[in-house]
């Protein structure tokens, strides 16, 4: 396992933990995150509210590493996560969505590169419309 995998262990562990104060030792300041939905945000701090929210909304939240292709510099995972919504979440819109109550699971990649052997740029890619039509917000796609 190199530097990419235990960084990317690192940034799960502290998720599920709840020990968000450590991002600051993970990632640069200027680092880059990019979800789906055209969420942009930059820097420890932003990412560190989007992450509390999700924590809020999904506290049983689980991840499994499916996969991963690491390289020098970054970092490639196949991710599954499981989690309920049993709270009330903040999007960086400012918009909130109530808890639903529901049970969801979603597969996700997410490619981290490295600058320093901090997070330079974290981007994660998962199908946004079944998550939240499992989560009851939009009609189930096909």
């Amino acid at each position: 396992m190199g530097k990419a995998k235990e960084l990317a262990d690192n940034l799960w562990a502290i998720q599920e933990s709840g020990q968000l104060d450590k991002l600051d030792e993970l990632a640069h300041p200027d680092a880059e995150f990019i979800l789906p939905g055209g969420i942009r945000l930059r820097g420890p701090e932003e990412l560190r509210a989007l992450l509390e929210s999700y924590q809020t909304a999904f506290p049983d939240m689980q991840h499994n590493v499916v996969d991963y292709i690491e390289a020098k510099d970054g970092i490639a995972v196949e991710l599954h996560i499981t989690a309920t919504h049993t709270g009330d979440m903040s999007t960086p819109s400012g918009a909130t969505i109530p808890a639903t109550g529901k049970s969801v699971t979603w597969d996700s990649v997410d490619v981290i590169r490295l600058r320093d052997d901090k997070v330079a740029s974290w981007h994660v890619y998962f199908d946004q419309a079944s998550f939240l039509a499992q989560l009851g917000l939009m009609p189930a796609v096909g």
